[in-house]
């Protein structure tokens, strides 16, 4: 794992674990609370049939679950960086989402108070509590699952590991061909000069100025 890839895995983890704060308190807001009222020697509930506890735990799950998704495909889409440490930073961060989430809504949602249950007749509602605990990694598996399907299904085969890798592949280019030998006995096209007189005679050779001499270009 580079040091660029860990670095991109850690501000995941944080930001999905300040994302976490929100998530518990829209999980306080949404979910049912059983209601019960207060009678001689303790409580009674209000709906003796109620979903008020799957209810709870429900929307824990699906508020987590639905943070996973959007932060699997938010990394495949935004973090230049992609690999291993991107799926362990996703479920280390799903995690404490869940975690701290929890945490967040048992801590705001506190139960009735001594005056409260004090009085006969009053309906009071207890404090908001997570029963499956499970719950909690429900999302960093989603998380992960759909990082790696995306991973599976992505148009290129390149993860785009580093923008070095990226940018020394898209300028490395085709290799060219090797050059032909010469044949031999044949002079190569470069060595005759443009303009050069090909007519004269070799070097070394002169005309002789008598008239009737060999080699007299006015015979």
């Amino acid at each position: 794992m580079t040091h660029a890839e860990l670095r991109s895995a850690l501000r995941l983890v944080i930001g999905l674990a300040v994302a976490g704060i929100p998530i518990g308190l829209l999980w306080l807001a949404l979910a049912p609370r059983r209601q019960y009222e207060v009678v001689d020697g303790g409580f009674r509930a209000v709906e003796p049939q109620s979903e008020a506890l799957i209810g709870t735990d429900g929307w824990l799950l699906i508020l987590t679950a639905a943070l996973g998704v959007m932060a699997a495909g938010l990394a495949w889409r935004n973090v230049w960086i992609r690999g291993v440490g991107i799926v362990v930073g996703l479920a280390i961060g799903m995690v404490l989402a869940a975690v701290i989430a929890w945490q967040t809504g048992e801590l705001l949602a506190t139960g009735p108070s001594q005056a409260q249950t004090a009085r006969l007749g009053a309906i009071v509602e207890p404090a908001v509590q997570l029963r499956a605990i499970p719950v909690l990694v429900i999302g960093a598996f989603l998380a992960t699952l759909t990082y790696v399907v995306v991973a599976c299904f992505a148009a290129s085969d390149q993860l785009h590991r580093s923008r070095l890798a990226a940018v020394s592949s898209s300028s490395t280019g085709p290799p060219t061909a090797p050059t032909a030998p010469v044949p031999h006995g044949d002079w190569p096209v470069s060595s005759v000069h443009a303009g050069a007189d090909v007519t004269a005679p070799p070097t070394g050779l002169q005309s002789d100025p008598r008239p009737g001499a060999l080699g007299d270009p006015r015979l």
